[in-house]
This record gives C-alpha cells, sequence and structure tokens, in this order.
C-alpha cells in the first residue's frame, strides 16, 4: 500500500489542495480553544471544548461550499495557523464523498465487500474514512451522526489526512497501488446498492439484512496480512465461514489456526472476541423468522418470478396479522419472560442470590413461584460467589421440600467472565450440549463475571450487555443477572444506565432488618407492580467435626414487608427542586385550565445557575447535570423534548406548587433526607 505516514498536516493539506480538493482550517490540538468557543458552543465547559476543537472549523467556513479559497485564503491560513488540523469539504461540488467506520464491525463490513470496496482511505483514532468519487448524477446527502455507518456528502467535511487526534493519533492516508487512478475523481463511486447496503447495516430493524450476510471479498479469507490489517482479515474470515454453514467452534478453531500462522499474532481473547462479535451480528440481523398462524396473509409464490427485495423487505400488516402473531412467552408469567436478558438486583445481604437459588428450583420443575404460574424449563446456575455455600443451599432446599434438586437445574462452579468472549461462546456450547433449547442461565453475580470493567462505562457497559445477549440468542433462553445495588440503594441497579434500560424484566430485593421482599422493577410489555415478601428460614443440616451445626437458608412467604426506604435527595437534586419551582413560576407551561404542562430545561437552567453553590460555570453546569439525571432516575421527574415535569408523587407532596426538601428535625435524621410519600415541608 502507497502510505503518507510522514507527512505533517500541512503539507498533507498542499498536497491534497493540489489535487482539486477544496481544505479548511480546524482547530489543534494543545492549543487552548478561544474563550467565545467555550462560552458559547460548549456552555462554559473547558474539558468539552478542548475535545471538540480539534475538530471545529475555525472559520466561517459555509461559503466555501459554493466555492474554492483564493490563493491569497490559502496563504493567509497556513501563515496564521501553521499547525492547526484541516478538513476535507465533502459533496458534489467537491468532488468527493467519504464513508466513515468507527467500528471493527463497520470496517469489516466495508472491506469484506458489504459494498464497493474503497481503493483509497485514512486511518482515523477510531476506525477509518474511506474515499469515493462523487456521481455527478447522483448527489450523495450527508448523514454524519446518525448511524454506526457515517456517509459525508452534501454540506459536509471529514478531518483531512495529517491531522492529529486530541488522543496523538494521526491521520493516516493509504491508496491501494493496484488501483490505476487514485484521485478523487478516479475512485469508484457509490452505487444504489451500496447506498442501501449502508441503509441495511445501519437499520435497528433485523429484517433489514439481506443473506448472505458478508459477501467476502476472497483476498482477505485466511491469508496474512500485515498487523494494521489482522482485524479486518480476521473479520472478513468469519464472515466467510458463516457464509459455508461453518459452526461457532470450527469457527474458532480456524480463526486460532490462522492467527498463530501470523508474523505477529493477534492475541487470543482478541481473536474471541472477533469471531463473538461477527457471529452475535450475524444472529441479531438473522434471526429465525416467524410464520404467521394464517397463511391467506402470505404473499403467493407460484414459482413465476422472484420475489421483489421491497416485498420481502417491508410488509404492512392489518389488525388481524397482529392478532395472528404468536403470544408473548414467559419463563414466570407476567415477571420474566422466555427468552431476553433480566436482572435480580439489591443490596449486600438482602437475600437476592437466595431468591434467586428458589427461582431456578421453581423454573427447573415447573412450580409456582410466589403465586405466580411457572412455566418449566431447563436452567444453568452460574455460581461466582460463596461456591461453596450452594451444597448446603442444595441441601436445605431438599430437606424443606422433601425431594431431590430439580435434575433440569445443572450447576457451574468454574470461573466465567462474560468480558471473555471465549467463556461466553464455550458456556453456550456447554449449555446446548447438555440441555434442550429455550432453558433459563443465572449468572450470580453480574460483578464477579465482568472482572476489570468499569462499570460506569457505557462502553464496557454495552460490552457486558451484548454478551449476555450472545448468550441468550445462542441458548434460544433467558439470562438472568444477579446484581447490586449501588452506595445510594434508592437508585436502583448498579452501573450504567444503559444496563437497565438493555433489560427485558428487573426484579428488585429490598430489606430492611428481617423484613424482606422483591418487586418487579420493570416488565416489558407485562406488569411492573407484582411484589411480595419473604423470610429467609435457617435450617438446620447437621454438625461439622468440631460439633457445630451446619445450616443454611431457603426461602419462605412472609407477610411483613418491609417499610418504605427514607428517600435521601443530593444537595444539586434539593437544589435541582428548590430551583424547578421557582422558575415554574416564572416560566412553566399550563394548558388552558391552567395545568401545569412542565418546563424547558433552559429556564430551569437559569434558575439552577443561580442559586447553585459551585464556584465556576462548569461547576453548576455538571451540578445541573447530576439533578436532573438523579431526579428523573429517582422516579421524581420525567423529560421529553427538553421538557420537564414534575411527577405525581412529587406534585402531590407540595403546598400549593412548592417544592421543598424534607430538612432534618434533629441532629439525627439524616442530611437531605426527602420521604417519596410524606409531604414536604414548606420553604
Amino acid at each position: 500500500m502507497a502510505d503518507y505516514v510522514m507527512e505533517t498536516a500541512a503539507e498533507a493539506a498542499d498536497r491534497l489542495r493540489d489535487e482539486g480538493m477544496t481544505l479548511i482550517p480546524l482547530g489543534a490540538p494543545g492549543e487552548p480553544p478561544p474563550e467565545p468557543f467555550i462560552q458559547d458552543r460548549c456552555d462554559g465547559d473547558f474539558n468539552e471544548a478542548v475535545v471538540k476543537w480539534p475538530k471545529t472549523p475555525r472559520i466561517r467556513w459555509q461559503e466555501f461550499q459554493n466555492r474554492e479559497p483564493t490563493d491569497a485564503e490559502w496563504h493567509s491560513w497556513r501563515t496564521r495557523w501553521p499547525t492547526c488540523n484541516w478538513a476535507i469539504l465533502t459533496g458534489k461540488r467537491h468532488g468527493i464523498v467519504v464513508v466513515d467506520a468507527d467500528s471493527q464491525a463497520a470496517m469489516a463490513f466495508v472491506e469484506s465487500g458489504g459494498i464497493t470496496r474503497p481503493q483509497r482511505w485514512v486511518d482515523t483514532a477510531k476506525g477509518r474514512h474511506y474515499y469515493y468519487a462523487v456521481d455527478p448524477n447522483r448527489p450523495v446527502r450527508n448523514s454524519a451522526g446518525k448511524a454506526r455507518i457515517d456517509i459525508r456528502g452534501e454540506g459536509g467535511y471529514v478531518v483531512a489526512p495529517g491531522s492529529v487526534h486530541l488522543t496523538g493519533v494521526i491521520y493516516t492516508e493509504h491508496v491501494n497501488p493496484a488501483w490505476p487512478d487514485a484521485s478523487p475523481a478516479g475512485l469508484p463511486t457509490l452505487t444504489p446498492d451500496d447506498l442501501a447496503a449502508i441503509a441495511r447495516f445501519n437499520s435497528p430493524d433485523p429484517a433489514g439484512a439481506t443473506a448472505p450476510q458478508f459477501p467476502i471479498h476472497q483476498s482477505l479469507v485466511g491469508q496474512s496480512v500485515d498487523v494494521g490489517q489482522r482485524n479486518v482479515a480476521l473479520a472478513a474470515s468469519v464472515g466467510a465461514w458463516i457464509n459455508e454453514g461453518l459452526s461457532i467452534d470450527q469457527m474458532r478453531s480456524r480463526a486460532h489456526a490462522w492467527n498463530l500462522g501470523l508474523s505477529s499474532p493477534l492475541p487470543d481473547a482478541e481473536v474471541d472476541q472477533t469471531v463473538l462479535s461477527i457471529v452475535t451480528t450475524h444472529i441479531r440481523r438473522n434471526p429465525p423468522r416467524v410464520e404467521m398462524a394464517d397463511a391467506a396473509h402470505a404473499p403467493a409464490h407460484d414459482g413465476s418470478q422472484a420475489d421483489e427485495p421491497q416485498a420481502a423487505r417491508f410488509r404492512l400488516l392489518t389488525g388481524a396479522d397482529l392478532d395472528a402473531m404468536p403470544a408473548i412467552q414467559w419463563r414466570v408469567k407476567n415477571i420474566l419472560p422466555a427468552t431476553g436478558i433480566a436482572s435480580i438486583y439489591g443490596p449486600s445481604m438482602s437475600g437476592k442470590s437466595f431468591l434467586a437459588f428458589d427461582l431456578a428450583c421453581a423454573i427447573a420443575e415447573g412450580a409456582e413461584w410466589f403465586g405466580n404460574r411457572v412455566h418449566a424449563g431447563p436452567v444453568v446456575y452460574v455460581c461466582l460467589e460463596g461456591e461453596a455455600g450452594y451444597k448446603l443451599r442444595a441441601k436445605a432446599w431438599e430437606q424443606r421440600n422433601g425431594r431431590p434438586i430439580p435434575a433440569n437445574l445443572r450447576f457451574i462452579m468454574q470461573p466465567f467472565a462474560l468480558t471473555s468472549a471465549a467463556d461466553v461462546i464455550e458456556l453456550s456450547v456447554a449449555i446446548s450440549a447438555a440441555l434442550p433449547e429455550g432453558g433459563t442461565s443465572i449468572i450470580d453475580t453480574l460483578n464477579r463475571a465482568a472482572p476489570g470493567m468499569d462499570e460506569n462505562s457505557s462502553k464496557d457497559m454495552s460490552s457486558v450487555i451484548e454478551a449476555a445477549k450472545a448468550l441468550a440468542l445462542r441458548t434460544a433462553g433467558l439470562v438472568v443477572l444477579v446484581a447490586h445495588t449501588g452506595k445510594d440503594a434508592a437508585k436502583g441497579l448498579r452501573g450504567h444506565s444503559s444496563l437497565i434500560a438493555a433489560l427485558d424484566a428487573a426484579i428488585e430485593v429490598t430489606r430492611e432488618g428481617d423484613a424482606r421482599a422483591w418487586a418487579t422493577a420493570k416488565v416489558k410489555d407485562g406488569r411492573d407492580d407484582k411484589s411480595s415478601a419473604f423470610r429467609l428460614d435457617v435450617v438446620q443440616l447437621g454438625f461439622d467435626d468440631d460439633g457445630d451445626a451446619v445450616t443454611s437458608c431457603v426461602v419462605e412467604p412472609s407477610d411483613f414487608m418491609p417499610p418504605k426506604r427514607r428517600e435521601v435527595l443530593t444537595p444539586p437534586e434539593i437544589i435541582g427542586l428548590k430551583s424547578f419551582d421557582v422558575a415554574s413560576k416564572a416560566h412553566g407551561r399550563t394548558d388552558h385550565k391552567g395545568n401545569n404542562l412542565g418546563l424547558h430545561v433552559e429556564d430551569w437552567r437559569t434558575t439552577f445557575y443561580s442559586m447553585s453553590t459551585a464556584d465556576t460555570a462548569h461547576g453548576k453546569k455538571l451540578a445541573f447535570q447530576r439533578a436532573r439525571e438523579g431526579l428523573t432516575k429517582r422516579g421524581r421527574m420525567a423529560v421529553s423534548d427538553d421538557v420537564y415535569r414534575l411527577l405525581e408523587t412529587t406534585s402531590r407532596a407540595a403546598h400549593s406548587g412548592s417544592f421543598a426538601a424534607h430538612e432534618p428535625a434533629h441532629s439525627g435524621s439524616p442530611p437531605y433526607g426527602v420521604s417519596r410519600h410524606e409531604p414536604l415541608e414548606p420553604f
């Protein structure tokens, strides 16, 4: 490949301009962002400005969408900003269109033949920019920021090669030396089929993908490649093996054999992760199709002509079609679905693991669980905390119930990590080999199954969620994650908010003293008002060698619900409620009857900032963000289109539209304590 690895940003800009491209100057990494940019574009957030500035035009650039910079303008820019980054304008006027892929899956799709093979590209900090010529008869719209693969066309721009990312990564250009003309006009163009393929790749609807999922350029499959091409070549190979119909174990074996033949092999875990990522993407986009019960609604197939692609992809359903669709399949009626991912979560010592064990036994034998109907199915319990105690729990259950542990319940005691693609693959293979499809896998606990994960990182949590989904898909069943609450149990499930959003169901466990209870915190397409009290009964199992009693516990229903938990608001949340009240009186929206419809975030922001005790604009911004997130997560507020409104439990507790924190009555009261169910005192 022809590379331009030694160019500075300025040298690359001069070369690209000589090729006929239109360039504009951007900010530069390491350069303090201008104060107006910090205040106007980043709301006073200096750190945000530092991140954005190296990719931001430092001139009014829109006019150059319709004309080229003059030589005088170019010389002025090069003189004033010798170390700045540069951008290439895209679209019909400028003769270039760029496909922006920011993930391994996206790059694999492009480079394995998902679209017309690119001949010129730029390595970026997160992925690659692929350059294409413009077909003058088919202008390409700009779709930056909307999808997994962006297209920079009319009215867009991309960071030019030679520029430096904030992380220090240099945008490096590559050209296929075998391509006869790598100038902008000589590159291949994006066809309508290419644009449709990108749209299908970006589509959240699995029906948007067509089979075969991975049309492969054989030049990459199984070949020894340069270090920078290893992941792409492996992804292309996995795609080809999927088309061949290989099993996941066969693909893993081939992948590791190919990797060992490289002069610089990938880490084994990275090989497994690439295999799992491509396979999971394929499964997600090509699930088994569900046939309608009423064949009268199905399109006719008389063999006289090929089906229209549009008719196969989009189908307009009638009410009768919807009625004929299969009903939701439940594992525990209206609580846990038969497939997907769910969680049982609660604070330490709440009894959540004992409850999960009791649930596993109920599912394995199809027994009612707290009066709720259960559809029997195989269960695999992955024991990652207190492994030795499960033998005692099993004995206690058998002694209390007078029968053996259900044969359909199996246990795994070895270490297991959702963060390891190899572990996910091998566990799914073991489950599929030993038990029928459609079972339930309980992982106790999520914390132990994700070693080294930053649970507050959206990226890390997304990886764990994808792994859990992959396990559920591979076993055609349900995966239940036993998890902890955070330091503030009132805020629910610990970790990044993407986890609770991704769950199909969630059961929260609470405890006050000896009183324990579970309640449905989330049930998609079900009821979220299910709850029941329970207790842990001690069962004596015998005596150890020292003569001490050996005991464990079993779950039994109880009539004593824990008292309502006293909610403790943070200082920003208290200021949030107070400022919301003040701002609502001045700017709140009402209907014709005077009912409060909410408050726009910008009207609220101004009042919050004026009442905040933070010393800097950045501090006020963070406090406001935390207040909004905390109050909505607690169920105090709801938001739609940047308009916030108090929910009924909060507004009902107010006096004449005022919202006050319940201040401590004496030194023994918890600071900033607010009870969701108790009246709030006026200011």
